[in-house]
């Protein structure tokens, strides 16, 4: 006994066709900001770490300037070169062996990247079902075209 193959169609507008690549263009956008914000983040993080092995060649007494940010800088003297204070969460500061915040922000680079081997394959996912939808529009365009000969040269 032999399974008849079922063929099933979906008809689909141009107007419709134009609505969903407008929604894929839109995730795929939301998607590249939130590779961005987290490449941003990537980088920041790892900045710390460079600063925080810089410090550590640093001895006490020594002057250095420090970054409040907007392209300011105080000159304060180092009193602790093998330690720093970081964000536990919000307003909360704790201070810890740079070591130790070392492996903290290294584990949050890691956890970044797998992160973001997440994103590019949703992001893969996204470019594919833009790349389709444009396909199909194109050939509809060019199906169009060929009628519209065929009736002009009628």
């Amino acid at each position: 006994m032999k399974m008849a193959e079922e063929k099933s169609q979906v008809r689909i507008s141009g107007n419709q066709l134009v609505q969903l690549g407008n929604q894929e263009r839109v995730k795929l956008e939301e998607i590249n900001r939130k590779v961005q914000a987290f490449q941003d983040f990537r980088a920041e993080l790892q900045m710390a770490i460079d600063s925080l092995a810089e410090l550590g060649k640093n001895k006490k007494g020594e002057k250095m300037l420090v970054s409040l940010g907007a392209g300011v800088y105080a000159e304060a003297s180092i009193e602790k070169t093998d330690e720093a204070i970081f964000s536990l969460a919000g307003n909360v500061f704790k201070s810890k062996k740079s070591e130790g915040i070392t492996k903290i922000l290294k584990n949050k680079i890691a956890s970044i990247n797998k992160t973001l081997e997440k994103t590019a394959q949703d992001q893969q996912k996204a470019w594919s079902r833009l790349n389709q939808i444009e396909q199909i529009m194109e050939a509809g365009r060019r199906h169009m075209q060929q009628q519209a000969k065929k009736t002009a040269q009628s």
